[in-house]
């Protein structure tokens, strides 16, 4: 490649930055999606969290937000078992539906519960109506379950495979992949390389994921830094974006989640590493609620949520527009939606299901 002569592109470049909007993705998360605008298309995206925090479901939840929309999405699933993607996805369209229609929970629907085939009988039609509507809109979405070693040279091959027909790739998880290499972080950093040199060459979007190291006992924190991510450092170092996602210490008996995330990298808007979120998570049907707390990113995990003042909201903000009536409600915004959140005071000490 040789130099390019700066003035020759003044104006071509302007093109090439209108196609950004077209291309533009969700992650199908309000907060992600205010504060980011969403997935661009040369994006890599790192998402870390530890065990049990939600990584894959969080996953199977911007696939899907993508594929409804038309996107064609490629899962590239190491860890889940066969089908895993597609029953996380079917399961969270039937309780949808179920929860829809039924204003208690005496079937005692759980995905648990769905997955031993429990409800199959005694909910037989809201099963079959559900695989309906996956069979219909899932044709965007292809996974691929590992059978056999995963190494650097089978991941390029399996995203150049797809590369010319997907929107979206998403790998769960890099430190599933079959290292050759005795020294796991060279390992990881070659993987990390490879990635973004096939998000920007092929001009196609890549989520990562990857575990947080285990806790330090000096660490108080809320939700994990960028320099918690386990492995080379530069896989957080090469990638576009980088999300962090924890647990709170507390749910309700509804089963609505306490959770907290960060955008810890985001190579367009440095400031938004200053802000956290808390979002409720609900865990029967397997998805985040729409509205969101915001909050200052220095928070200890032993402390409530500390949420910013009316005047402390950032621009970017939707959601969160107006001054709030009480602490139950979020007002309705320029969004226009609004929708009841869970007051902490009401929660219960709790965790989080399976990953």
């Amino acid at each position: 490649m040789s130099f390019i002569h700066s003035p020759d592109i003044a104006f071509d470049e302007i093109k090439l930055r209108m196609k950004n909007e077209e291309g533009l993705m969700k992650f199908g998360v309000d907060f992600l999606d205010e504060a980011t605008e969403g997935i661009l298309s040369n994006d890599l995206i790192l998402v870390g969290a530890r065990s049990g925090a939600g990584k894959t479901q969080f996953c199977c939840n911007v696939a899907w937000s993508n594929v409804q929309s038309g996107r064609k999405v490629h899962y590239i699933a190491l860890e889940a078992e066969y089908a895993e993607i597609e029953r996380r996805i079917k399961y969270g369209i039937f309780s949808e539906l179920y929860f829809s229609r039924h204003k208690g929970n005496e079937h005692q629907v759980s995905f648990k519960n769905w997955m031993l085939g429990r409800l199959s009988v005694t909910l037989a039609n809201l099963e079959a109506e559900a695989a309906e509507i996956f069979k219909t809109k899932s044709q965007g979405l292809h996974t691929y379950y590992k059978q056999e070693a995963f190494d650097v040279k089978r991941f390029i091959e399996t995203v150049m495979s797809c590369a010319r027909d997907t929107d979206l790739i998403i790998v769960d998880h890099v430190h599933y992949f079959d290292f050759d290499d005795a020294n796991e972080n060279r390992a990881i950093k070659e993987i990390a390389m490879a990635a973004r040199d096939l998000a920007i060459h092929q001009g196609k979007p890549m989520i990562l994921v990857g575990h947080i190291r285990k806790s330090d006992r000096n660490s108080t924190d809320k939700v994990p830094g960028m320099e918690e991510f386990h492995g080379s450092s530069d896989l957080f170092k090469i990638a576009t974006k980088a999300i962090t996602i924890a647990p709170g210490d507390n749910y309700t008996r509804d089963g609505k989640a306490e959770t907290f995330m960060r955008i810890v990298k985001d190579r367009f808007d440095g400031s938004l590493q200053r802000h956290m979120a808390s979002l409720v998570y609900d865990i029967r049907k397997g998805t985040y609620e729409q509205n969101y707390k915001l909050g200052p990113e220095k928070q200890k995990r032993s402390e409530e949520f500390r949420e910013y003042s009316p005047s402390d909201i950032p621009r970017w903000v939707r959601s969160l527009r107006t001054v709030r009536g009480d602490h139950d409600r979020i007002p309705q915004g320029a969004a226009g939606r609004s929708a009841p959140l869970p007051n902490h005071a009401r929660f219960t000490r709790g965790f989080h299901e399976k990953d």
